[in-house]
């Protein structure tokens, strides 16, 4: 829930730390950043509420997660795009 990011924000702050993310996941279908997640995302339709995280998207299906995917942001396109997982 986008309500409990600035709480969680907070104390990752006094540890040090920084949200960066956000993750959700769909149930049996695909790892792809739908209409309803852009509306969630963003603030009055318009920009988003974290314009600087990681959107990651996680399908899994039967129990098992099948593709993970990432977007952010572009400010130039004023939409989400997808950008890699860097790990570590």
């Amino acid at each position: 829930d986008y309500r409990d990011v600035e709480r969680v924000g907070v104390a990752a702050r006094a540890k040090g730390r920084a949200v960066r993310g956000i993750f959700h996941s769909h149930i049996d279908c695909g790892a792809y950043f739908s209409a309803e997640d852009r509306v969630v995302a963003l603030s009055g339709g318009e920009v988003p509420t974290f314009p600087d995280f990681v959107q990651i998207v996680v399908s899994v299906e039967s129990r098992v997660v099948k593709a993970v995917r990432a977007f952010r942001w572009d400010a130039r396109v004023r939409d989400f795009a997808e950008v890699e997982i860097e790990e570590g």
